[in-house]
């Protein structure tokens, strides 16, 4: 996304990915300095406001006010971001709200290359103080995102990029949608990618 955002419509950004990829990361360090007064609504802060000593025994306490600010913001027709696994129906179902009612979606989506590092990746947030997710949910998760942001999520939104961002340090364009042209900067990860999607489809 070198070309830069314009925003005249209200934009919504979305924060793809499995558990453990990085979105809270790329957020704080890329995304509020592209868009320096957007609000990102995010549960697992949230939780961690909610309590700080055990925030994965408030999820569904930090997912009703995550909720209940997404529809204000949707209301409010301002600039706004989000992160999810894009695992659970209601997020299609909201974005597709949002752009009856004339938002812009941009998808950030962040990809790991595999189940196991985004285990490794969640063990160590939770060390460190973040939020906790069990094994076998960031498990359950990992190829359904990648599969319903190919199947999904990238056909609603206006603009999207994929990212590896299986490196700590560096997140690596893969591929992206801007502007109606498509762009596919690393054929290898992509065909890896299309890979975990026809292999989310044979479990089906």
């Amino acid at each position: 996304m070198e070309k830069g955002i314009t925003t005249k419509k209200p934009t919504v950004c979305v924060l793809g990915g499995p558990n453990g990829s990085g979105k809270t990361t790329f957020f704080t360090k890329w995304l509020s300095k592209k868009f320096p007064s957007i609000e990102f609504v995010n549960a697992d802060v949230i939780a961690l406001e909610l309590s700080q000593k055990s925030p994965e025994k408030v999820p569904i306490a930090a997912g009703k006010q995550v909720l209940r600010r997404l529809e204000e913001l949707k209301n409010e027709r301002i600039d706004f971001a989000f992160e999810a696994t894009l695992t659970a129906n209601w997020h299609f179902k909201y974005l597709r709200e949002l752009k009856g009612n004339g938002f812009r979606i941009i998808l950030f989506f962040l990809w790991l290359r595999t189940e196991d590092l985004a285990v490794q990746r969640v063990v160590e947030r939770h060390q460190k103080g973040g939020h906790f997710v069990p094994e076998r949910d960031v498990r359950r998760r990992y190829l359904k995102s990648i599969y319903n942001m190919h199947n999904l999520y990238r056909r609603i939104a206006d603009d999207w990029f994929i990212y590896d961002n299986s490196e700590e340090e560096l997140s690596q364009l893969v591929a992206s949608f801007e502007g109606g042209r498509f762009e596919i900067k690393n054929r290898r990860l992509y065909d890896g990618i299309l890979k975990e999607v026809k292999a989310y489809e044979k479990s089906l």
